[in-house]
């Protein structure tokens, strides 16, 4: 398989960071995807981090593509009309993400979070241990939780409980 190249730049400015921040905020998903081994006989799965931007127009995914060396990847999904995805991986996520956590709002603690499983990914063809996988574990069910559509969640303030996803509703 050809692995795609790129060079990341140096460093954001504030306004591009800024930018790509608050467009992950509103148009993005952090987080981690669970993919099936295509070796080992495709015995188990691997976890693996996504920033993922999507929107209809594509000129503002080129435009983020091109700010951080063309390190993300576009393609589009036709199910539901022409949605264009800009998704980082590895080596991007690692630079992308620590420019963007200070200005971050709504996704910031899955960021800290995938930074986290990040840099517990260390340990790239040796075997992990009991501990570090469940500590990987930990991380992936709690961006899950972070990332879960609000529907599923319960959502509480100081004077009420309202469950979104059933008929009970507490005042």
């Amino acid at each position: 398989m050809k692995r795609r190249t790129f060079e990341l730049i140096q460093h954001l400015s504030v306004s591009e960071a800024s930018y790509i921040a608050g467009f992950t905020d509103g148009e993005g998903w952090i987080g981690l995807s669970r993919r099936k081994k295509t070796w080992a006989n495709g015995q188990g799965t691997y976890l693996r981090p996504i920033v993922s931007l999507t929107q209809k127009d594509r000129r503002p995914l080129d435009w983020i593509s091109s700010l951080v060396g063309n390190a993300g990847h576009i393609h589009v999904d036709g199910r539901f009309g022409q949605i264009h995805e800009l998704k980082f991986d590895g080596p991007a996520i690692r630079w992308l993400l620590p420019q963007l956590i200070p200005f971050l709002i709504v996704k910031k603690k899955q960021a800290e979070l995938v930074l986290r499983f990040c840099n517990l990914c260390r340990y790239m063809g040796k075997r992990l241990t009991h501990e570090q996988l469940a500590e990987r574990e930990g991380v992936r069910a709690e961006l899950e939780a972070l990332n879960a559509k609000p529907s599923n969640r319960i959502l509480s303030n100081s004077l009420s409980v309202v469950q979104i996803a059933g008929e009970e509703k507490a005042a």
